[in-house]
């Protein structure tokens, strides 16, 4: 992300002293490039090292992601099909990761909760240690679950088979019950893999393959408006 503000802000301020080539070359307008050249520079440093909250945010969620993303690549090495960032059917946002093996379907949603992590059924407790007032809860079945009926529709209406989709949370973070489970589990990073290879026997190999194809589909489909 960052390389690409710099980029942006890089061509604004060649584009500032690009232009000099054609104004009268005085002291004012030179000084005028120069100062645009170090403001833009100066912006670029202060949103990298302070970003706005939702900037913020979006890094952290970003870095749950992708240490799930890296977490679950002895499963895709064993056969499990996984699909990464998928669009959401309904309203906005993402399916951060849907997982399809032997265990079932599972709909990974990634969560860097900044505090100890104590659940009770599909709600969250995240208290700061520094400060307890801080603390907030997290309810997946709001979030969560409505993203696993998100899937279970699109393979119901690829396959015209109904299978039952498994809302997670992937928590990144000092977790220490390590695995809740209820209406929406949920699953500490480091133990995600063991507890998958763990569920019983729910979905035939060919099944996994048609699942998976249905959701390729979708990724093809997304992509081509994207390219659009």
């Amino acid at each position: 992300m960052w390389v690409a503000v710099a980029a942006v802000l890089t061509g604004m301020a060649l584009a500032a002293n690009v232009a000099l080539l054609f104004l009268p070359p005085t002291r004012p307008w030179a000084w005028s490039a120069g100062a645009i050249t170090g403001g833009l520079w100066a912006m670029y440093l202060y949103a990298r090292d302070d970003p706005p909250q939702y900037i913020a945010n979006w890094l952290v969620g970003s870095e749950g992601e992708k240490q799930t993303e890296k977490t679950l690549r002895p499963l895709e090495r064993e056969g499990w099909r996984v699909h990464h960032d998928l669009a959401a059917a309904y309203g906005s946002g993402n399916l951060d990761h849907v997982v399809i093996g032997p265990g079932g379907v599972f709909l990974l949603d990634s969560k860097k909760f900044g505090g100890e992590v104590t659940v009770d059924d599909s709600q969250a407790i995240v208290r700061r240690l520094e400060d307890r007032s801080l603390s907030y809860h997290y309810d997946a079945g709001k979030g969560v679950v409505p993203l696993a009926l998100d899937v279970r529709d699109r393979l119901r209406k690829g396959t015209r088979a109904t299978q039952y989709v498994h809302a997670v949370v992937v928590v990144w973070g000092d977790f220490p019950q390590q695995v809740a489970e209820g209406r929406c589990t949920y699953v500490h990073g480091d133990h995600l893999v063991a507890w998958l290879r763990s569920q019983p026997l729910r979905v035939a190999p060919n099944r996994v393959e048609q699942f998976s194809g249905v959701l390729a589909q979708v990724e093809t489909r997304a992509g081509a408006l994207d390219s659009a």
